[in-house]
């Protein structure tokens, strides 16, 4: 609302609530987890606080309550002390990702000590909890969000899944043309919600996020307005689109949203951002990303790591799986300590307790999950000489990192040297690409380079070096030596891309194709 949320609301207020892991009864038969309801919880957090970023604040609330802390008797407290308390201008806010169903005399959504032997007792029930104390209150605007994902209480499923049907006749009760009330859900009856490891977050929730972001152009009006109708379109367009293209799920997902009224209603206004030096050309090249990190590569002589023997062990010649194994040996306790040194690290530079993160260790190799990166690191026998290994790391951002950026810049060094785009497909061809990049160098100045045995091409300017590899499908992006990892990405974000997905660690797509109508010959164009 950055630019008039001043005049349209006197408080924002708040609520978002996940439930990834839920109370071990003494029976053992817990709700089962749900995957990344702290990432969803953490990143709409920062978005709030990020869309209302003008309005004092003290006049922005929000209040995170997440598995433990959010027990039945907990969460209906607090949802009733503060719908109590709101007032005719405040804009109330309600987030919640778990296990949602429809049982026991209406709509539900779990909480961190819901049994399965006694839901209605134990659930929130959200015509009593949520929706009709709002409908009698004093606030005239508000927005619910729901990411359902339950399990049918027979078995344990991994997905986020609605049982039987979160009713629509229910919401709809309670929605006057005096107010507006719009209520968001993750999927429609009978379909389930899924979570996606390329986002690290639930599909629906990311795509909400985008949109309320302002990084979703086709979400808003012209005059950058979104509204519960954009809103709606957006999140019923693009999360089929996504499940469809983009991951193996055979199931559907559509999102439904119950809104108050016959007239469209403006949820907030997303300024465009401020214009970054763009090369327009670049963005002509589309590519479809897949996933966006910053990497790392160290080399070394297999002969100088810890519990080589010389006089007992060889140097290996060649490269095999055995000698990829072996350096995966070698090098397991130095991954592990680096891991755990980060682990610790981390904990204090986020201010995050032991359940906010997640570390996984396997031989050479591992990685860890915290609400702002996930740091990947893995090791073998370097494919480059034989006689070397190797260690790859990898820091991929999470949507909100930007709040973590002195905790960031304090955990790591400049280990990086490459920002990476893997994406899916490229429209042009391997010749065609390497046209357009020369069309570019004439116009612009700059180097290009191709190899089409191993089809790469670079292209490089003013110490800028980008490098396509269609066989691995690759983007490298170099900035001539190894640098703070923030460094890398604001550099980074200087550049428009033609990327096809949003991305926290670049400039948002082109709405439209930059690129010279010349620059698109040998497409059919």
């Amino acid at each position: 609302m950055a630019g008039d949320s001043r005049e349209r609301f006197t408080r924002v207020v708040a609520i978002i609530v996940a439930l990834e892991n839920y109370r071990r009864p003494s029976n053992g038969d817990a709700l089962p987890s749900v995957t990344f309801a702290h990432a969803d919880a953490d990143a709409m957090c920062e978005t709030v606080r990020e869309i209302f970023k003008d309005m004092p604040s003290g006049d922005v609330i929000v209040e995170t309550i997440k598995d433990a802390d959010a027990s039945l008797i907990a969460v209906r407290d607090q949802l009733s002390y503060t719908i109590r308390n709101l007032s005719e201008d405040d804009l109330f806010i309600f987030y919640y990702a778990g296990h949602g169903f429809h049982g026991s005399g209406g709509n539900r959504l779990s909480t961190y000590d819901t049994n399965r032997t006694n839901v209605g007792g134990t659930s929130l029930q959200m015509r009593d909890d949520l929706l009709e104390p709002l409908a009698e209150s004093e606030c005239k605007q508000a927005l619910v969000f729901v990411d359902a994902c339950a399990e049918q209480f027979r078995e344990v499923v991994e997905s986020r899944d609605v049982i039987a049907n979160l009713e629509v006749e229910e919401v709809e009760e309670f929605l006057d043309s005096g107010w507006y009330l719009g209520v968001f859900l993750s999927c429609s009856p009978g379909e389930k919600s899924y979570p996606a490891a390329t986002l690290g977050h639930g599909i629906w929730t990311h795509f909400l996020l985008e949109a309320l972001s302002g990084r979703a152009e086709r979400a808003l009006t012209r005059d950058r307005w979104l509204t519960d109708g954009g809103l709606r379109d957006y999140l019923r367009q693009e999360v089929p689109r996504f499940i469809t293209r983009e991951t193996s799920i055979r199931g559907t997902q559509t999102p439904q949203a119950i809104v108050s009224g016959s007239n469209t209603f403006r949820i907030h206004h997303a300024p465009r951002a401020p214009a970054v030096p763009a090369d327009a050309a670049l963005a002509g090249i589309r590519l479809r990303n897949q996933s966006e990190y910053l990497e790392g590569i160290e080399t070394g002589a297999i002969r100088q790591l810890d519990g080589f023997q010389r006089g007992r062990h060889k140097v290996p010649t060649q490269l095999s799986d055995s000698a990829d194994s072996w350096c995966h040996r070698l090098l397991t306790e130095r991954i592990a300590e680096e891991l755990q040194e980060l682990y610790q690290n981390a904990r204090a530079a986020l201010s995050a307790h032991r359940r906010d993160l997640r570390k996984e260790e396997e031989e050479g190799a591992g990685d860890l999950d915290t609400p702002a990166f996930r740091y990947i690191i893995e090791s073998g026998q370097s494919p480059e000489d034989p006689a070397e290994y190797y260690i790859r790391r990898r820091l991929e951002l999470r949507q909100g990192w930007a709040s973590h950026r002195a905790a960031i810049d304090e955990l790591f060094g400049n280990e990086f040297q490459l920002l990476v785009i893997e994406f899916e497909s490229m429209d042009d061809t391997f010749d065609d690409l390497v046209e357009r990049l020369e069309d570019i160098s004439d116009e612009q100045g700059g180097d290009v380079e191709d190899d089409d045995r191993h089809q790469r091409v670079s292209y490089r300017r003013d110490g800028v070096t980008f490098t396509f590899d269609l066989r691995k499908k690759r983007l490298e992006i170099s900035f001539g030596q190894s640098s703070a990892p923030l460094q890398l990405v604001d550099a980074a974000q200087k550049f428009q891309l033609g990327i096809g997905r949003s991305s926290p660690m670049l400039a948002a797509p082109a709405s439209t194709d930059a690129s010279p109508a010349r620059l698109r010959r040998g497409r059919g164009e």
